[in-house]
């Protein structure tokens, strides 16, 4: 939850929309972040590191 005014937000807003990632927890207790159709993968210790892993192999092959 964003800790700035409302208006701020909307200002900084350029494009909404949503995404879906699958995360699944490997036997050996870390996790694979993926998306539908997307030969992209992130991994971590734990799902929202594999989650930021994933963001930043999307963010840095556009």
């Amino acid at each position: 939850m964003s800790t700035e005014p409302e208006d701020v937000v909307e200002k900084h807003t350029t494009q909404t929309g949503r995404t879906l990632l699958q995360l699944n927890e490997q036997s050996d207790g870390t996790w694979i972040a993926t998306q539908m159709d997307i030969e992209l993968e992130g991994t971590g210790e734990t799902a929202a590191l594999a989650a930021m892993d994933y963001c930043r192999k999307v963010a840095e092959n556009g």
